[in-house]
């Protein structure tokens, strides 16, 4: 149930590492990821001969008794809460993330990105996380380098 952390898989983390040249192409002097995505930030970040930094407010959605369903379940699921979000952000899933609680700890995760004063920072996190940060409604790639200002 809830947040776990996950080791990833030899393949992904080749697959990551196949876009460090391109990181080290655009300048990044900084990593961050989430505490439960520390394995691919930490690796990426060895890789660029940077430290990484593991913050709590990157975590993803935290789905509480849904955490390992298949996305489209997942997704199904969302819907319903999405229709009690309406009426009430406070609701959480389950064991889980209220839509108040997830928002504002992105909203925390944009402040704190916006401290770094232009620094070229690698932001390991997953697609719906990062629509979230930057307002983009768009389908995010996964193993995907994006650039963003904000």
């Amino acid at each position: 149930m809830a947040w776990k952390h996950t080791p990833a898989a030899r393949v992904k983390l080749k697959e990551l590492k196949a876009l460090v040249p391109r990181l080290k192409e655009l300048g990044a002097e900084k990593v961050v990821c989430s505490d439960l995505d520390g394995q691919s930030g930490w690796m990426i970040a060895r890789n660029l001969g940077l430290k990484c930094d593991e913050w709590h407010s990157l975590r993803r959605f935290n789905w509480g008794k849904f955490h390992g369903l298949a996305k489209q379940k997942a997704d199904a699921e969302l819907e319903k809460f999405k229709e009690k979000w309406e009426k009430n952000p406070d609701i959480p899933v389950h064991s889980g993330d209220s839509l108040k609680s997830f928002t504002n700890r992105l909203a925390a995760t944009k402040e704190r990105l916006k401290k770094l004063n232009g620094t070229p920072t690698v932001v390991v996190i997953g697609p719906y996380e990062l629509q979230q940060i930057t307002g983009a409604k768009i389908e995010f790639e996964r193993n995907h380098v994006y650039e963003w200002s904000n």
